[in-house]
């Protein structure tokens, strides 16, 4: 007998998960329940800085996941651009690939988002220290989302 597809969990429930995972993040939703912004914080290590994390996501359009770090102020290293930014002015992460679909509407941002920003945020943390970006991953083309 062939599996279920899986569900596409609703705005609602990605939120009421983000909340439970991070109890004193935040959840607001906007343009009448369509959009969903979560604010909470990632610490990637115990010596690592705590940053907070916004993530959006709209239910309306085909949009997919968008992860900046508010706080504290990402830093460039000597003059070079931060790598795997899909924003540099916005500090917009890229965390996953599109075009290969790594990412999709049935999967739960606390249990993929949330880990992929801790892990990208720790690289980031290596790369500052030693200017080597040991996350792997492709290069996205600079402000790809703007």
């Amino acid at each position: 007998m062939p599996h279920p597809k899986p569900i596409k969990p609703s705005l609602a429930q990605q939120g009421a998960l983000l909340r439970a995972v991070q109890p004193d993040s935040e959840v607001q939703y906007q343009m009448g329940g369509k959009r969903l912004v979560w604010r909470g914080y990632l610490q990637p290590t115990p010596v690592s800085e705590r940053y907070r994390i916004r993530i959006e996501m709209d239910r309306s359009t085909r949009r997919l996941p968008r992860v900046y770090v508010e706080a504290p102020q990402l830093e460039t290293r000597e003059g070079e651009q931060i790598p795997h930014l899909y924003s540099q002015q916005k500090k917009q992460l890229c965390l996953w690939r599109p075009k290969y679909q790594e990412w999709s509407r049935r999967m739960w941002i606390a249990h993929s988002i949330l880990l992929w920003a801790s892990a990208w945020l720790f690289f980031y943390e290596v790369w500052y220290a030693t200017g080597e970006w040991l996350g792997g991953g492709e290069h996205p083309p600079p402000d790809l989302n703007e």
